[in-house]
């Protein structure tokens, strides 16, 4: 196919015309909307082509140009050139047919073939000639299937009076009961559909109006008697009575344009005597009583069902109020004043929305009337709060997470500030305050005037730090103590000071006074032992040392100082199985000693003093003392270890200093 646009082609069109006529609705849809196509496919040189090409088939209303009425593309298979198709097999053809059509037909990619063709008739297809004129006795009961005219059959205006002949629907025409109310729409009927004079008497049989309110049509003559306010004035020119209010009463309804209503009384429905301006009675099988309806049939309404009022949205109960007051959002069986519930797949909120620039949004807890608690928002943040009031500060929870107590703006995941005791837990077994940081502080205490942290037990640990890599308990202090204990102190591992003493109230004045000595420092671990020893007749004494002195303590120094006069003593023999030998003296002198000894347990050996040891990289150019050395707070070791703590610290001091603070 080295020419597509060269393609021969013979087409044949066959299939089924579109008939209208009044069928039933399952013998019309059993008619098959399609057209079929068949053709004879050839090259340039005429040779009939065996292949599966694609063709585009579309329908027009002119011969040449304009837009396509409908258009679809198959995939055809041809057989020495013949094919077959069924249009309409993928995209319906729903085209009216009552003008002339052009098909038109596109091989591949190749331009449309020309010129179009006409779409003409199959033979049956002039059978539907018959639709614009019925034959006589054609349309019977067997013809016209039950609910096959429908009003969306026929056209607004189709039935006017030119289409209909005089004295066309007669009395056979229409069987008995064949036109009843359901038939009928209400409203169908009104005046202008009536022409004048258009009901005669002659059109309607004797017996067909027989009684009215149980006046009866017997032959006799009825008699109109006028009400009070009412009266009747026939009119036997005009051939009509006229019936008219005379006035003196108000009316029960007034009409006003396109609009009904009343002046004076109640409406009821279900009920003669209503209490209100509108009234419904009691009616056990229709629980809702006010319905509105959708374009698809939903309703939307309220009313009473078995004590409770309801309201409803796309058929489904969403909201009830009981009896007893209690609101459900959701269910049906609220247990407080409003219960909200959820479906199982979501969540069930209650949303306050603050838009514009109210001052506060939330909710406000009464008691007896007046305001005890405010649980909400205010406009100059998206902070939460807790108040008793508008200026308190009982409770904040800051947009980033952080809760206060006592403050409103807190630093930290929990910040209470307060006069009294910030923390107070109590635990009967576990810990009282447990805190853990993977960088930071896991429990920070601070007071002004008392204490930052306290803990207490009667068992177990007041106050117990652990920390893998930092420091496990930590405190500070500008003036004060940073750590104070009242009994015994424990220390496992080494003691790090810059200076220690002993501080006790002084033997002379314990009520004035302390008395306070320095410890005696060594870059070694060392032991002193002293004593005073007599010496024998010979000028000799052996001093005796526990069973473990030589197993605690190695690199032995001796002192001797003699009492009460002078002679050359001297340790006649070294230490050796826990005791050593002074010599050198006379019969009943006294000679002091003291020896000192290095350390050499097991622990003292695994963790030896460094005398001269380097700072980290990142400590070098802080220092213990800054202020010792001419340098400046942030100098200080801690800001090198601690700068986020120390920063804050040094913040509240400042802030604390501030006047009003």
């Amino acid at each position: 196919m080295k020419n597509k646009q060269a393609h021969k082609l013979l087409i044949i069109i066959t299939g089924l015309a579109l008939i209208l006529s009044i069928l039933p609705s399952t013998a019309y849809t059993a008619i098959p909307q399609k057209i079929n196509y068949q053709g004879y496919l050839t090259d340039p040189q005429g040779i009939p082509i065996g292949d599966t090409v694609s063709i585009a088939f579309s329908i027009y209303s002119q011969a040449s140009g304009g837009m396509a009425l409908w258009t679809e593309t198959r995939s055809v298979t041809l057989t020495d050139g013949l094919f077959s198709v069924d249009l309409g097999n993928s995209t319906p053809i729903t085209l009216p047919f009552d003008t002339q059509y052009y098909l038109g037909v596109r091989i591949g990619s190749d331009s449309e073939m020309t010129p179009r063709q006409p779409m003409t008739s199959v033979g049956y297809a002039f059978r539907a000639k018959e639709a614009y004129s019925v034959k006589d006795n054609a349309v019977t009961t067997t013809v016209i299937a039950n609910d096959a005219v429908t009003t969306d059959k026929i056209s607004d205006d189709a039935i006017s009076g030119d289409k209909i002949a005089p004295a066309t629907i007669t009395s056979t025409n229409i069987a008995n009961g064949a036109v009843g109310s359901s038939q009928i729409g209400d409203g169908t009927i009104a005046t202008e559909d009536l022409a004048d004079d258009a009901v005669t008497v002659d059109k309607i049989s004797p017996t067909i109006i027989s009684s009215i309110d149980g006046v009866t049509n017997d032959g006799g003559n009825v008699d109109l008697e006028a009400g009070s306010n009412i009266t009747i004035t026939p009119d036997d020119d005009a051939n009509k009575i006229t019936i008219a209010s005379t006035g003196g009463g108000s009316s029960l309804w007034t009409e006003s344009g396109g609009d009904v209503y009343r002046d004076l009384g109640n409406v009821g429905i279900g009920t003669t005597s209503p209490q209100f301006k509108l009234s419904f009675g009691t009616d056990p099988f229709t629980p809702w009583k006010i319905a509105l309806w959708d374009e698809v049939n939903n309703f939307y309404g309220f009313g009473l069902n078995i004590g409770r009022l309801t309201f409803f949205t796309n058929n489904t109960e969403k909201m009830t109020i009981l009896d007893n007051g209690n609101v459900g959002i959701g269910t049906s069986s609220p247990v407080s004043k409003l219960t909200v519930e959820g479906p199982s797949n979501n969540f069930a909120f209650v949303t306050i929305n603050q838009t514009g620039d109210p001052m506060w949004t939330g909710l406000v807890l009464n008691r007896a009337g007046t305001q005890k608690w405010f649980i909400g928002m205010s406009h100059v943040s998206d902070n939460l709060l807790f108040r008793r009031s508008a200026s308190s500060n009982d409770m904040v929870i800051t947009a980033s997470g952080n809760v206060g107590i006592g403050t409103m703006s807190p630093g930290e995941k929990l910040t209470v500030t307060t006069q009294d005791d910030a923390l107070h837990a109590i635990s009967d077994t576990g810990d009282g305050v447990y805190g853990e940081s993977s960088t930071g502080d896991g429990v920070y205490g601070k007071s002004y005037s008392g204490r930052g942290l306290r803990g207490s037990s009667t068992m177990g640990d007041g106050v117990y730090g652990m920390s893998t890599m930092g420091d496990g308990l930590r405190g500070f202090s500008a003036n004060g103590y940073a750590g104070h204990f009242l009994g015994k102190v424990k220390i496992t591992g080494n003691l790090e000071k810059p200076a220690g003493q002993f501080k006790i109230d002084h033997p002379l004045d314990p009520e004035n006074k302390y008395l306070q000595h320095s410890f005696v420092e060594s870059p070694d671990m060392m032991n002193v032992y002293n004593g005073n020893a007599p010496l024998d007749e010979k000028g000799e004494a052996w001093v005796d040392l526990p069973d473990w002195f030589e197993v605690l303590n190695r690199d032995f120094r001796y002192q001797l100082t003699c009492i009460g006069g002078f002679a050359p003593v001297y340790i006649a023999q070294e230490i050796s199985e826990n005791r050593f030998k002074i010599a050198g003296g006379f019969s009943g002198m006294k000679v002091s000693w003291q020896v000192t000894g290095i350390r050499q347990d097991v622990y003292a050996k695994a963790h030896p003093i460094k005398v001269e040891e380097e700072k980290t990289p990142e400590e070098q150019g802080y220092y213990l003392y800054p202020e010792l050395y001419g340098q400046p707070e942030d100098k200080g070791i801690e800001w090198a270890r601690n700068p986020e703590m120390m920063q804050k610290i040094k913040a509240q001091r400042e802030a604390k200093a501030q006047p009003n603070s």
